[in-house]
């Protein structure tokens, strides 16, 4: 995540635009000091580049303190075990606190703070920073329990945990789910380059972008829904998740299909993303990610196809044998040789073992590997946690941590994984499966 500078790059509309009145906003990213005029223009990522739990816990010293109690290794929560709100005493009832950390969309009000500044972009966003605090506090009490109240050994322990639980998820579950396989794990590499690569952030990853749906579906533990959230509705809005709380949420995403990774976005983020108002216009996320590929200087979809697969496109058939596709990126660029990265790689047919096309498979294989690899406290490779530990976070699943800080007892065990309602009917009567023991943390404690 980059940060936005003074300098204005705003997407013109062609003669046919429907919707947009005027010229979609742009901001450029701000150049790195000493890039951009002898030298290739660079930024500089706002977060930390390593899967470390800096989304929970923030990625520079005021905003982890800010989310801290200092009491017992705790961060702060709102009612209803809530994110705390940027108020003085955490509370949406309380007065704004002027030494919160900036949250986007704060210029609104009273917002939930995290440990990345994006948390309250959607319901489901907050639900999931919700559940990473909720565990790292369970983590607490249950040293507390042991008898451990340091406040810093059982805040650093704790995170330590968490961030592993996160690249656990990750590696073990979510790449996965992609068809996405690394190779076995060997190690730390120090002679790896972990930075987030230009094709990973302002391409690669934005296949997000792509899966989102129109509206969030509430399930209860039941397997019943109890009412939507329109995605439109619930930009920045903090107000569903306060009322209703979590569970509802999580068992919803856990039960819906994603979108398709292909070329099609929904209408939420192509007209009205981050609108002031439901039914306004707000602003294109496509749009956005073309303009901020040209922002960053990425080269063509070809020229990246072959730096990271060994192989270039020809026709306009070798990237899809989608003739409607084709004919469309035809009508779009001059050549195979002029594609934008982000369109490319989403316009390919996809391997037939994976969710994204061979451009998008080297590009995000080749970014968490370097990320595992190259990370010297991977929890693999982490001095702390012994062989008892390792197997506890490869069995210990996304939906493990929903049922440990949630009411939620019926959630799958792969909340990744897309359930048919009689497939769910029939493992609705099956016994839970248990994860393994959490090891000692008696050893660690003690360090």
């Amino acid at each position: 995540m980059t940060e936005e500078g003074d300098e204005r790059a705003n997407i013109l509309l062609p003669n046919n635009e429907p919707l947009f009145r005027t010229p979609i906003s742009f901001s450029r990213s701000k150049p790195r000091s000493g890039t951009g005029v002898n030298s290739p223009r660079e930024q500089t990522n706002k977060i930390t580049a390593w899967i470390d739990g800096s989304v929970v816990y923030g990625s520079d010293m005021n905003r982890a303190n800010w989310l801290r109690t200092f009491r017992n290794g705790k961060l702060k929560v709102s009612s209803g075990n809530l994110l705390p709100f940027n108020t003085v005493n955490g509370q949406q009832s309380g007065a704004v606190d002027p030494n919160a950390p900036h949250m986007a969309g704060d210029n609104r009000g009273k917002v939930f703070v995290a440990g990345d500044e994006r948390a309250n972009e959607q319901p489901t966003l907050m639900a999931l920073h919700t559940l990473f605090v909720r565990e790292h506090n369970r983590i607490c009490d249950n040293f507390v329990r042991l008898g451990y109240t340091n406040d810093e050994n059982n805040y650093q322990l704790a995170r330590k945990i968490v961030a592993a639980h996160i690249q656990a998820i990750t590696f073990e579950e979510f790449l996965p789910a992609l068809g996405i396989e690394l190779d076995y794990y060997e190690g730390c590499n120090q002679n790896l380059n972990p930075n987030t690569l230009h094709e990973f952030a302002s391409a690669g990853f934005r296949i997000g972008h792509t899966m989102v749906n129109p509206a969030l579906r509430l399930v209860d533990n039941n397997n019943r829904t109890t009412g939507t959230i329109s995605l439109v509705q619930g930009f920045f809005n903090t107000d569903f998740v306060k009322n209703r709380g979590i569970d509802q949420i999580l068992m919803g995403m856990s039960r819906d299909r994603q979108q398709e990774i292909d070329l099609l976005v929904i209408n939420d983020l192509r007209n009205f993303l981050f609108a002031s108002q439901p039914g306004s216009p707000g602003t294109d996320l496509v749009s956005i990610n073309i303009q901020r590929g040209r922002d960053h200087g990425l080269a063509d979809y070809n020229t990246v196809r072959k730096t990271f697969t060994g192989s270039r496109v020809n026709t306009w058939s070798d990237i899809t044998k989608n003739r409607t596709v084709q004919d469309k990126l035809r009508q779009l660029y001059p050549s195979v040789n002029d594609i934008d990265l982000w369109v490319g790689a989403l316009a390919e047919d996809k391997l037939s073992w994976a969710s994204v096309g061979i451009t998008h498979y080297a590009i995000l294989w080749t970014q968490f590997t370097i990320l595992r690899d190259g990370d010297r406290f991977y929890f693999e490779n982490d001095p702390l946690f012994d062989e008892d530990w390792h197997d506890y976070f490869f069995e210990t699943t996304l939906g493990d941590l929903i049922r440990f800080n949630t009411g939620l007892s019926n959630i799958g065990w792969d909340v990744f994984l897309y359930l048919s309602t009689t497939t769910l009917e029939r493992m609705i009567c099956l016994p839970t499966k248990k994860p393994k023991t959490e090891p000692s943390t008696t050893s660690i404690l003690k360090q």
